[in-house]
């Protein structure tokens, strides 16, 4: 069964309640699961002595933190899933991507350069998807206590000091008045800057890096002189759940994850919103590394067409 996930798409009840006898998993277990990794992030966030390495490059940082919550996170969902399979940000290759396979995705802490700096944007993202669909979601800000969710065709909803209320993104349809979030894709930056040191790059890599780099740099000036003004949160799932929410009107990065957007795009589905790769077609697993949201497909439009993307296949890259 498979529920096409779009900007007006709809699930039946039945359909829904079919893939969870399916799947054994309802969205309270992706809610228990958050604030348990949440406790960990609330508990650590205040310290300065945090131990922090570097993944592939001076951009990608990770955390004691991030490593602690992803495999007790796993280790959790292996006991009561034993089949279930994983794509999670500390333990997943780069190339890995979603199959028909009952898949827990897992970003243990996205915004992990805020969670160093103890910048209280951070969140634990997870999402469970079967037959390549999400069908939970969950996005858990533990030091704001908000906790954003979706089941597919149940709507979204955040929960916040024991209050529930609906999403619902923004009607803005035009570029000039719309407030955007975006990231910038930093690590391309930071292995050419570290490759004038080193020189370990080819010269094809060096060149794709600098494609990536320029793009990054063209859809920041496009933006910031089309729109009315641009938010860049260090996370990109708390930045989607802004645009559900209608905080923003519109979100586009380079070089998101899987375990980034996962969650967070299901949520803003629920809530009205849309996405799509940067010309505007579907995004798939989710895997094209770019990312454009908006609360109206009016709006996507418009944004889609000031944005650009390599043409070539970036993600090892990201």
């Amino acid at each position: 069964i498979r529920l096409t996930i779009g900007r007006n798409y709809f699930s039946f009840l039945s359909a829904y309640r079919q893939i969870q006898t399916m799947s054994g998993v309802t969205i309270d277990e992706l809610k228990e699961l958050a604030k348990i990794g949440g406790e960990l992030i609330r508990e650590k966030i205040g310290h300065h002595n945090k131990k922090v390495d570097f993944k592939q490059s001076g951009a990608d940082l990770v955390t004691e933190t991030d490593v602690a919550i992803e495999n007790l996170l796993k280790e959790t969902i292996s006991k009561k899933h034993p089949t279930h399979v994983f794509l999670c940000e500390e333990s997943s290759h780069s190339d890995q991507r979603l199959t028909d396979a009952p898949t827990w995705i897992i970003d243990p802490i996205d915004g992990t350069t805020n969670f160093v700096h103890s910048l209280p944007l951070v969140c634990v993202s997870i999402a469970f998807a079967l037959n390549r669909q999400v069908q939970h979601g969950v996005v858990y800000n533990p030091v704001t206590d908000q906790l954003f969710h979706a089941t597919a065709g149940g709507g979204a909803f955040v929960l916040q000091k024991g209050n529930s209320k609906p999403l619902k993104t923004s009607t803005c349809t035009l570029l000039d008045k719309s407030l955007i979030a975006t990231g910038y894709c930093a690590t391309p930056r930071h292995k050419l800057e570290e490759d004038k040191k080193v020189e370990k790059l080819s010269p094809e890599d060096r060149a794709n890096l600098t494609v990536i780099r320029d793009c990054s740099n063209k859809n920041f000036t496009a933006m910031t002189s089309m729109c009315q003004d641009v938010r860049s949160f260090g996370s990109a799932a708390i930045s989607i759940c802004c645009l559900a929410s209608g905080e923003v009107d519109c979100y586009a990065e380079l070089c998101p994850k899987e375990w980034d957007i996962a969650a967070a795009l299901l949520i803003l589905y629920e809530a009205g919103g849309c996405a799509a790769n940067y010309d505007n077609t579907p995004m798939g697993d989710m895997h094209s590394r770019q990312c454009a949201a908006a609360g109206t497909t009016e709006l996507l439009k418009s944004l889609c067409d000031v944005l650009h993307a390599p043409e070539f296949d970036f993600a090892r890259y990201c």
